[in-house]
């Protein structure tokens, strides 16, 4: 990197930089602050004093922002093709097409698959030493670039990646919420550029323009430019033009507005200065041969006066704006007229097609059909350069370009531009469009097809109830358009699934699949047979393996869609429920390999959820948490708010077992907020169930059965017919158990049991046998009790789900209590507790220490402690703070204070350590 001055007065600003940049694991630095201020100058300085890192650099400037890629062109662009044979054949594909390697690709790429490349090209850059990526005005990276970036970095864990970028804080530009993600990451440390001082603006002034100026000049000086660089040259360049200096009392003889005083500069030049200057605003890439094939005679004379005017600078072989604010004034201040001739002669001059067309557009005055085709050509190869941003802009321009009279083609374009906005994450305006081509579309398919396209937009946009209604109206107009009609019952299943329609979800599915059968709608084919396979599953007609195989066979990962519509996550939901654990776990992984490799992470979260969920049942507790933060997280950065709904009743779920009550409920009301505003019927029940979970964790049964019983009654009103997908239909026996309910429980566990039975599930045996035993218990049978007990341990056996045992365990040891064997009653309380304590479940623990603190014999040397006082121990030994304690016991913090004084003074300790050390020490084992 060439050397580069040191920026007057930001020595410290430069100090912080570099300190953040040797931070481990930081994403980077975000250098921001007003226009003129001097960012661009900060960062480069910033750059060169990088050292030991390989610097690449991209300027954004807002005419590239509805350019693809030229971002990542800029920053990757010498260093791919010596990579790319590093890469898996997807991806190699993606990154050649959108980078402009590959121009005879024809295949449609997917956006996502450049952004999985571009993991794979940073961090084999970043494996010889740290990689710095500078992005100057950060605000006007394209959208293609932006997202490629946002998603790499997300990824790039513990690899010496980073970035310098500037940023606007007055931009007019509306900032990308790809770019957003990426300024916004917690990991980026913000560096905010102030005024410079009264002696560093004297600095600026001397060294730049040699000016010296009396003491009350210098300080009006600067407080008329606020300590801004750029506007205290620009006043000084006015001043020193002045033939005399003001007085005293006497305004400075130039604008206050920074705009209005470069608007007065720029009227000042020649006309063909003028002239010169709105070309290089205009073009993207403002490549000098261009611009003088565009401007014709005169051009070097043009660019001289405008170099010499201190407004351009030509940088190999590109000319740029000294500072990017006058690119923009350069633009506002011309007529629409000088801005059409602009475009006019860069559209005969440029040399790329797609920016020849698009400066062709700009430059007519009216409609023009063959323009508009050219663009829809254009938006066409933007589409299979996997760049949806910029083919949207194309098709929105060509369907403006269109001649009224031509109605098809208006639709055509607008549809188009509706699935590249869809495509790129911009739902709102893809509604928008796709609710204009809706009202125009003519009865039958044509207005059939425009539903579907809406109902989609809807769904993601988290209205699914809306989405059904769009959907139903959609298979009235499909009429006689076969693969139409499988398209909407196929989205139609999915729809009434996330309502709690388990009949419809099943008739639509198996509709769409027979209507799919002999078509080229293969996918649809594979996801409706999954789909079909769920719900059979779910109306309680067991395992359909037919189903299941065929649907992955016919099952393809090219196209993008949501997880939850593909057979292998589907078949995955079917395994964990019929207690094939592993092998679900083992397609979720096949599932994720898949999905990184292109690249899409939209579908994650949900991918997530589901393994996360996985993890709480294998007693992977650690991971499982870390998999539903990850997964809520990015159903946030990708704002699909219906999808939290399932990612944090994820949270929720892992913090329940643990017993972190703050947390779970805190998820579980997102979740339930999420649900609530989606229509997500199959959310809210996931949610409220976690709540009903914490109830009978803490020892409230009522509270629990009011939140468990609306459950089942939707359960059975939506046609579920098996148990097995409630996790939490055991917590609800065994609430009901507590309540006196017997009659209830009974019902619910013969249920569970007779499913059980059908399907072979170990699991639902044991659970079942399990409730069983509290319903005996209950009757003081205590020997059918405990055989029933037995029976549900020697199910556990064969199924590694460690909760539900550590539980059975309890529920043995507290029968065999009660009937004062003791003996066995130690036994299986000591091991429960050893078994809670492993997996982290702290309340359940704690339960299990009670029960075991009441057991005759030989008494543990804390049996002085009542049961209140011990849970209180219990929960502080195990790291929780007095107002943690107080949250998840609903007491005072000052009620556990007093409890904890009376603990130490009946243990003889004083401090919470030897507290912890005396209880593990006197837990019998």
């Amino acid at each position: 990197m060439a050397v580069v001055a040191h920026p007057l007065g930001r020595d410290a600003e430069l100090r912080d930089i570099a300190d953040a940049l040797a931070v481990s694991g930081l994403v980077g630095v975000l250098i921001e602050g007003e226009a003129g201020v001097g960012k661009t100058t900060v960062w480069e300085a910033a750059l060169s004093q990088a050292s030991g890192a390989k610097v690449t650099m991209c300027r954004a400037v807002q005419s590239e922002t509805a350019l693809s890629f030229s971002g990542l062109i800029d920053l990757l662009g010498e260093s791919v093709p010596a990579l790319l044979e590093g890469l898996p054949p997807l991806q190699r594909r993606a990154l050649e097409a959108a980078l402009c390697i590959d121009h005879a690709s024809t295949g449609v790429v997917d956006h996502r698959a450049v952004g999985a490349a571009t993991v794979s090209i940073l961090a084999t850059l970043a494996a010889s030493g740290p990689l710095v990526l500078g992005i100057d005005d950060v605000q006007w990276l394209d959208r293609a670039s932006a997202r490629a970036l946002g998603f790499a970095f997300r990824r790039l864990t513990g690899v010496p990646v980073a970035v310098v970028a500037t940023m606007r804080l007055d931009s007019d530009a509306a900032v990308a919420p790809e770019v957003n993600d990426l300024v916004r990451d917690p990991k980026m440390r913000r560096v905010r550029l102030g005024p410079l001082s009264l002696g560093a603006t004297e600095l600026v002034l001397g060294v730049h323009l040699g000016l010296r100026l009396p003491r009350t000049a210098l300080v009006r000086l600067h407080e008329t430019s606020r300590g801004n660089p750029f506007f205290a040259l620009e006043l000084g360049r006015a001043l020193a033009d002045a033939a005399t200096l003001p007085t005293p009392g006497e305004p400075l003889p130039i604008p206050s507005d920074l705009r209005a005083l470069l608007a007065a500069r720029l009227r000042r030049m020649p006309p063909q200065a003028r002239d010169a200057v709105l070309l290089v605003a205009l073009l993207s890439q403002p490549a000098e041969n261009t611009l003088a094939a565009a401007f014709g005679s005169g051009w070097d004379a043009a660019l001289d006066r405008a170099r010499a005017d201190g407004i351009v600078d030509v940088d190999g072989g590109a000319v740029r704006f000294v500072h990017p604010l006058l690119a923009s004034v350069v633009i506002a201040t011309a007529t629409q007229r000088e801005r059409r001739v602009a475009h006019e002669r860069l559209a005969r001059a440029s040399q790329e097609e797609d920016e020849r067309v698009r400066h062709a557009a700009l430059a007519a005055s009216g409609v023009d059909e063959g323009i508009a085709a050219a663009l829809e050509r254009a938006s066409m190869r933007a589409t299979r350069r996997g760049a949806p941003d910029a083919a949207a802009e194309l098709a929105e321009l060509a369907g403006e370009m269109t001649p009224a009279g031509c109605k098809d083609d208006v639709l055509r374009r607008q549809t188009m531009a509706g699935a590249a906005r869809f495509s790129a994450g911009d739902s709102e305006r893809a509604s928008q469009l796709f609710t204009a081509t809706l009202a125009a579309a003519a009865p039958g398919p044509e207005r059939g097809a425009a539903l579907w396209r809406l109902a989609r937009v809807r769904y993601h946009l988290d209205d699914v109830a809306a989405s059904r209604r769009l959907l139903e109206d959609a298979v009235k107009s499909a009429g006689d358009d076969t693969e139409l009609c499988a398209a909407v019952h196929h989205d139609l299943a999915y729809a009434c699934f996330a309502t709690g329609d388990l009949r419809a979800t099943a008739e639509h599915a198996e509709t769409a699949a027979e209507l799919a059968e002999g078509t080229p709608a293969t996918q649809i084919l594979a996801d409706s047979l999954a789909q079909v396979a769920v719900a059979r599953f779910l109306l309680g007609q067991g395992l359909h393996h037919d189903l299941m195989d065929r649907a992955r066979a016919l099952e393809t990962w090219d196209e993008h869609r949501p997880a939850l519509f593909r057979p292998t996550v589907a078949v995955a939901h079917i395994l964990s429920w019929g207690d094939r654990i592993e092998p679900a776990r083992e397609l979720l992984v096949h599932a994720e390999h898949e999905l990184l490799q292109r690249g899409d992470e939209s579908s994650l979260p949900f991918l997530w959820y589901h393994a996360a969920e996985l993890d709480c049942w294998r007693g992977d507790w650690v991971c499982g948490e870390q998999r539903a933060a990850a997964a809520d997280r990015l159903a946030v950065q990708t704002s699909q708010t219906g999808m939290r709904a399932l990612t944090s009743y994820a949270v929720a779920l892992l913090a329940a077992h643990r017993g972190d009550v703050h947390t779970a409920l805190a998820s579980a009301h997102e979740g339930l907020s999420a649900a609530a505003a989606s229509g997500h019927a199959m959310g809210a029940s996931l949610n409220v169930a976690v709540l009903g979970f914490v109830e009978l964790s803490r020892g409230h049964p009522d509270r629990a059965d009011a939140l468990f019983a609306p459950l089942i009654a939707a359960a059975r009103a939506g046609g579920f017919d098996e148990p097995a997908a409630a996790w939490w239909l055991p917590d609800e026996i065994e609430s009901l158990v507590q309540l006196g309910e017997v009659a209830r429980a009974q019902e619910l566990t013969q249920w569970m049991q007779d499913r059980a039975v059908a399907i072979g599930r170990e699991t639902g045996l044991a659970s079942a046998a399990r409730c069983r035993g509290l319903i005996a218990a209950s009757a003081g049978r205590t020997d059918d009790a405990l055989a029933a007990c037995d029976e549900a341990l020697s199910h556990h056996a064969r199924v590694q789900v460690p909760f539900p045992y550590a539980r059975t365990l309890l529920v043995k040891g507290q029968i065999a209590r009660r009937a004062r064997r003791w003996a066995l009653a130690r036994d299986c309380l000591s091991t429960g507790v050893a078994e809670f304590e492993r997996l982290g479940a702290q309340l359940w623990a704690a339960r299990a220490r009670d029960e075991l603190a009441c057991v005759g014999g030989r008494r543990p040397a804390c049996d002085g402690l009542s049961a209140s006082e011990r849970r209180i121990a219990d929960l502080v030994a195990s790291g929780r703070s007095n107002k943690e304690v107080a949250e998840i016991l609903f007491l005072s913090p000052r009620t556990v204070s007093a409890n904890l004084a009376r603990v130490y003074r009946k243990l003889g300790v004083a401090s919470r350590t030897e507290m912890a050390t005396r209880l593990r020490a006197d837990t019998p084992g």
